[in-house]
């Protein structure tokens, strides 16, 4: 999905943020409130986003263990 930001999405139409959900497989119609629409869309960009753990390096000692306790 192409980032967008709140202020961008609230600038389009109805039938462009229910097919901005479409292509993200979310049902929507529009009927819906614009805003909801919007919120929508920034939860499914948000969700769509990479986590950001950040895990510790892994010497090659303990990578051996790893793969041993694991095989």
């Amino acid at each position: 999905m192409q980032k967008y930001t709140q202020s961008e999405l609230a600038k389009f139409t109805k039938p462009k943020l229910v097919s901005l959900l479409a292509r993200e497989g979310i049902e929507a119609s529009p009927s819906q409130k614009k805003s909801e629409l919007v919120k929508l869309l920034v939860l499914a960009s948000k969700a769509n986003e990479p986590s950001k753990f950040n895990f510790a390096p892994v010497s090659p000692i303990q990578k051996k263990r790893i793969t041993a306790i694991l095989v």
